[in-house]
């Protein structure tokens, strides 16, 4: 049985085990031939079918959010869809997110030139204004490879430094202590260290966190009690076990 009689393709470069051929002279045309392996054989893309799922714009009856159709359990069907992947069918709720205040509601929407601008630095804007640094060991050797996607790479196990809560007497304030600071001092600090952030989104942005964020008062009563402790006999502040818990 040849491959010919069964209906397939023909590769005139590979002969059928057991035939030999001379170097010398050509084979001859209607040599019967070995067939590729299918994994070896030129793709043809106009003949693979797209796999379409169809649009995402099915609700999940309990929580709201989006599936294709073909993500609904098994004994639902398509007129009552319903799905686990979500919320386990209602089992979990969460609560659901409060939109951003202002003015970082109108910087992260809207189409200003000042905040397309807030956009584009927008992860210096959160460096500036964070409580804690990273802490990692970074693998940099990926970092500045050129072609395919972004790679950020670290060994171990990734953290966050929290300094003290009052900086060294010969060093100025920096992330969380700022938050403890007159918000004037503060602002001018990190206004120096970013020249090139706008100083009214960066003062703007500090107020909003000094309003909403839960953290600032944590670090301003631990510094009551700090300043409450050196203030007592036999209680110097460097000698205060001060912790917070998040």
């Amino acid at each position: 049985m040849t491959p010919s009689s069964l209906g397939l393709p023909q590769n005139p470069a590979l002969p059928l085990p057991g035939v030999s051929i001379s170097v010398d002279e050509p084979p001859p045309a209607c040599l019967p031939v070995r067939l590729l392996p299918l994994a070896r054989l030129p793709l043809a893309e106009a003949d693979v079918p797209p796999h379409d799922l169809g649009p995402m714009n099915i609700k999940c009856p309990d929580c709201g959010a989006l599936h294709w159709m073909a993500e609904r359990r098994s004994d639902s069907s398509m007129a009552h869809p319903k799905f686990g992947k979500c919320c386990l069918s209602g089992k979990i709720e969460l609560p659901k997110l409060e939109p951003p205040p202002q003015p970082l509601r109108g910087l992260l929407e809207g189409d200003l030139p000042e905040a397309k601008k807030f956009r584009s630095d927008i992860r210096q804007y959160n460096m500036a204004l964070s409580f804690t640094s990273l802490g990692a060991d970074i693998d940099h050797a990926l970092m500045g490879g050129s072609g395919g996607p972004p790679v950020f790479q670290l060994h171990g196990a990734m953290y966050h430094w929290g300094g003290t809560l009052l900086p060294p007497p010969d060093k100025s304030p920096k992330y969380a202590q700022l938050y403890i600071w007159d918000a004037a001092l503060a602002k001018e600090v990190r206004q120096d260290r970013n020249p090139n952030l706008d100083p009214a989104i960066l003062g703007a942005l500090q107020d909003m966190l000094l309003e909403h964020n839960p953290f600032v008062p944590i670090f301003k009563d631990a510094l009551s009690l700090m300043e409450d402790l050196e203030g007592e006999d036999n209680h110097p502040a460097c000698q205060a076990d001060l912790q917070a818990f998040f």
